[in-house]
């Protein structure tokens, strides 16, 4: 085992293996990445195909069938159901692909400027709204939380001019009143006084205002998110972060909850004894606590 790597600073000290990480909620947010593809690199290879029509095209996307089903409910709800093809005719297919790839990666494949929507300039600027979207749809808090954790970065960049007007047309119009991005949108507004840092005859302060008489329901909510003392913070701060962030199950729990809604613990036990590599992989996991008591 190679030599452990520590970084020391006033407060924290990192332990991980090969890492150096500035707090804890990096070091927790490693260990989260890492058993996360252990679990997927022991789910895909016992796992049936599916098969998703996406888009008017109905492009094909072969799918493994326990992904899609540990990380969307509306999957799950489906496959409860039957086994057919799934048709999303509304679906981008981009997005799709994009959200197929992060099953086995968790964490974004793409940037939106790397050519994927040459075409479109609005599309591409809008996919972290949009993809944010089609995890409500899917019913993936998990996807939707690293759809946030990308808007914190993207808001930290020094180049951001966030919030943007195309992005939050977009928000409000592909989510529903009371949405985590809703609320992030409007308290972003909020945050910022745009009405203070634009002059009244800037075009900066004309788009805004138009944005504001345009649309009703972000009006009445930045002025409910004007109530809050922000004092400098914004929406996208690592200590405010948590108020946008979906609920969702631990991965290794969510997996362990599926696992026995197919088969019960001894059958899998017996399975295992007979050296079946599925099932010796399930039952290391549903038994992974035993060392810790």
């Amino acid at each position: 085992m190679p030599p452990r790597k520590r970084k020391a600073t006033a407060l924290f000290e990192c332990d991980c293996e090969d890492e150096d990480h500035d707090d804890q909620k990096e070091c927790n947010e490693a260990t989260r990445r890492e058993t996360s593809k252990s679990i997927t690199a022991k789910i895909v290879p016992f796992s049936k195909m599916a098969t998703v029509l996406v888009g008017p095209e109905k492009q094909p996307f072969s799918v493994p069938q326990d992904l899609l089903t540990l990380h969307s409910t509306f999957f799950r709800r489906h496959f409860g159901r039957a086994d057919q093809n799934i048709v999303l005719p509304t679906v981008d297919s981009v997005l799709f692909a994009n959200f197929v790839a992060w099953l086995y990666l968790l964490e974004l494949p793409w940037e939106p400027d790397d050519g994927i929507y040459v075409d479109d300039g609005d599309a591409a600027n809008t996919v972290l709204d949009r993809a944010w979207a089609l995890g409500s749809f899917l019913g993936a808090p998990s996807y939707q939380n690293t759809q946030m954790k990308d808007y914190q970065e993207h808001c930290r960049g020094s180049s951001c001019d966030w919030p943007d007007i195309l992005s939050i047309t977009a928000i409000y119009k592909v989510t529903s009143a009371g949405s985590k991005l809703r609320n992030f949108a409007a308290d972003s507004m909020a945050s910022q006084s745009p009405f203070k840092r634009h002059a009244s005859e800037s075009p900066e302060f004309t788009e805004r205002n138009n944005l504001l008489l345009q649309c009703s329901e972000l009006s009445l909510d930045v002025i409910h998110a004007g109530a809050k003392e922000w004092g400098g913070a914004f929406p996208w701060d690592d200590d405010n972060l948590d108020a946008y962030m979906k609920d969702e199950t631990l991965l290794d729990q969510a997996w362990e909850e599926q696992i026995l809604e197919k088969r019960g613990i001894e059958e899998i036990r017996k399975e295992a004894k007979k050296k079946c590599f599925r099932s010796m992989f399930e039952l290391a996991h549903l038994e992974r606590n035993k060392s810790k008591d």
